[in-house]
């Protein structure tokens, strides 16, 4: 969802767009929410460097974390009324 919006309107979203990479296995979007632990591992130490680099606007690294932990917390939700929905 952050990665279509984030190409769609990249005026909108400048600072994301240093978190796509130039390819899938640099792209943050698609390892944070990756099955395998060490995707998701790599995706976050990328984001750290950035931040650490003061690239990274800290508004929108707060913004960005919120929507993924509010995600996961969701499904979470969805998955004990139904499992089936996030496998």
């Amino acid at each position: 969802m952050f990665a279509e919006a984030v190409k769609l309107f990249p005026a909108h979203f400048k600072d994301l767009q240093l978190l796509q990479g130039d390819d899938e296995e640099a792209n943050f979007f698609n390892n944070i929410l990756h099955i395998q632990l060490h995707r998701r591992i790599r995706a976050l130490h990328r984001l750290t460097e950035k931040c650490k680099s003061g690239v990274l606007n800290p508004v929108c690294i707060t913004d960005l974390l919120r929507a993924y932990l509010f995600l996961e917390q969701s499904c979470e939700l969805l998955a004990s009324v139904v499992p089936a929905l996030c496998i």
